[in-house]
């Protein structure tokens, strides 16, 4: 028992007892000829044998004086702080290991958990331009990104009603008189016939039936009444327009605070009314007609006496029919078809 009692455990063994001395279990060493038992490696460490001593994790960064010491990543448990092999060996956060050596995470990825191995890209609504990141920036308010892995802040799409400030490197509001209608970080002015009285739009308010918009169309009181279109109570402010009726006209284009009434055309004129603004739209009615010419467009038009006509459309005077002629009607006549020989002087068609 003497001699047995002298004999100690080889390296790579423990658990010395009167059947012999025990290996050590798996990725555990133990070192020297002495007494003790064997274990783990230390953090930072990663095993080689039983009976040799764990070696320091240690990579370099591609391309820098940038040495990773003490990093582990162990395929077992990510927990242990020790690695099975070298292979376990791994990278400061914002870096991963590309066979034995450490390269920065690209633009649009980062790595922020030291118990994952790969760089993760950027999740949507964020960015991130600089390599060997921990974490990735935000888009700018009012912004979003469609898909993940965006290196940009310009990538950064502005939602509807905002346009992008290369400037600041922001999404601003669009401006009363403005709208954006879809995610294109560009606002465009209000057509005609509509109108944007806030900010951040994304669409324009229509104008009420028979009004156009005057730039810049950024309120309601940017609506008028359409040429041939007024009030019928007269100048009242805010007022709906309507078309004129048949023989009036408006000169419409009057804001919102001031509507124009329809006014009557002078006797025996009329119109259509359908883009009449003044009293020059308004013509003589058929069998009228002006014998100075529309000289004066507030004068009357006046019956075609017999023996001539007018068609509607003109201000002119009536047409004479020929020598020797009368018309039926006496007054009024529209058409030459309306002329006639006048028998009272004897006169028939030759």
């Amino acid at each position: 028992m003497q001699e047995l009692a002298a004999c100690v455990c080889m390296l790579g063994f423990d658990a010395f007892a009167a059947t012999g001395s025990l290996p050590c279990g798996d990725y555990e060493h133990r070192l020297g000829f002495g007494a003790g038992a064997c274990g783990f490696c230390a953090a930072g460490f990663s095993f080689t044998e039983s009976f040799q001593a764990c070696a320091q994790c240690r990579l370099l960064t591609q391309g820098s004086v940038l040495v990773h010491v003490g990093l582990v990543i162990i395929s077992l448990d990510v927990t242990l702080p020790w690695g099975t092999n070298t292979l376990d060996c791994a990278c400061h956060l914002g870096h991963v290991r590309y066979a034995n050596e450490c390269r920065a995470c690209e633009v649009g990825n980062f790595r922020n958990d030291s118990r994952l191995a790969v760089c993760s890209p950027c999740a949507q609504h964020s960015f991130q331009n600089a390599t060997g990141s921990t974490m990735c920036h935000p888009c700018p308010a009012h912004s979003f990104t469609a898909l993940t892995g965006w290196s940009a802040v310009e990538q950064c799409l502005c939602v509807g009603g905002y346009e992008w400030d290369s400037t600041r490197k922001l999404c601003v509001a669009c401006q009363p008189g403005f709208f954006g209608a879809s995610s294109n970080g560009v606002c465009a002015p209000c057509p005609d016939r509509f109108y944007s009285d806030a900010e951040a739009q994304t669409a324009c308010a229509p104008c009420a039936a028979h009004e156009f918009s005057l730039a810049p169309r950024d309120s309601d009181t940017a609506c008028a009444c359409d040429p041939c279109s007024g009030s019928a109570v007269g100048n009242v402010p805010g007022a709906a327009c309507a078309l004129c009726p048949r023989g009036a006209y408006a000169a419409g284009g009057a804001p919102n605070l001031q509507r124009p009434a329809c006014l009557t055309c002078p006797a025996a004129k009329s119109t259509p009314c359908t883009s009449n603004s003044a009293v020059d739209a308004c013509v003589c009615e058929p069998g009228h007609g002006d014998r100075l010419s529309n000289a004066n467009r507030f004068a009357p038009c006046e019956a075609c006496a017999s023996g001539r006509y007018a068609p509607d459309g003109s201000n002119v005077p009536c047409v004479k029919c020929g020598f020797g002629t009368m018309t039926e009607p006496e007054l009024g006549a529209q058409s030459f078809g309306q002329c006639m020989c006048n028998a009272v002087l004897g006169l028939r068609v030759a």
